[in-house]
């Protein structure tokens, strides 16, 4: 597998740094314009902190499988847990992509996404629970919210789950690097999914393989 393939798949770091005081990792070549927009954000009193970017290939089937088998939880649009026995195969598959990234898809594969949050706002012990209401009126990331709509564009980065587009939930949280997430992108297509695919352990393969076409079309060819 060449390397720009294992980008793609979350199945090499070689293209990550890491991102020190920020915690995690980053694509190298998005270091330098986090540290910029977090300079920004903060003289705006907001301290601009990572809770997730890097995530491998094993990471995301681990995920994904434990869901798969009722082993982490999966919410419904009213942030209920599903009682994913009541489900077939193919709602459990949606019900899934809705929330969590197919292994082998997922951006935070190539170290340009993260998700964000405004540490000055959390209280003493506190931790992000990456909820939509958190980034809404009254909740405490309004205004990290807010200042990120105004102002991420000029930093080269964009939010694209921004919105509800019938695929994957929106996330307000989710910010990536957009001058190289745009290549990488652009390099996804169904065949090198499929073959990544058949040879990985994935529960629901079966169910996943057959809906691939519409999986891709609508949770992960966004742009």
């Amino acid at each position: 597998m060449q390397l720009r393939a294992e980008i793609l798949a979350g199945k090499t770091q070689e293209h990550l740094v890491s991102a020190g005081e920020f915690s995690g990792q980053l694509h190298a070549r998005a270091v330098d314009a986090f540290i910029a927009i977090r300079e920004a954000a903060y003289s705006e009193g907001i301290e601009l902190c990572i809770a997730s970017s890097f995530r491998s290939f094993d990471r995301q089937l681990f995920i994904w499988n434990s869901k798969v088998r009722g082993e982490r939880p999966i919410q419904n649009e009213q942030g209920d847990v599903i009682d994913i026995a009541q489900l077939t195969e193919t709602e459990l598959m949606h019900a899934i992509l809705r929330w969590s990234a197919l292994p082998g898809a997922s951006r935070h594969h190539w170290g340009t996404d993260m998700d964000v949050y405004d540490g000055s706002a959390l209280e003493e012990g506190a931790s992000p629970g990456l909820l939509v209401s958190e980034y809404q009126s009254g909740g405490p990331f309004k205004k990290l919210n807010d200042w990120m709509a105004a102002n991420i564009s000029r930093f080269g980065f964009c939010r694209p789950y921004q919105q509800d587009t019938g695929g994957i939930a929106p996330e307000p949280w989710h910010l990536s690097y957009q001058l190289v997430a745009s290549e990488l992108e652009s390099q996804l297509n169904l065949p090198y999914l499929t073959e990544l695919l058949v040879d990985s352990e994935l529960e629901l393969k079966e169910t996943v393989l057959q809906h691939l076409e519409e999986i891709f079309e609508r949770y992960i060819q966004i742009t």
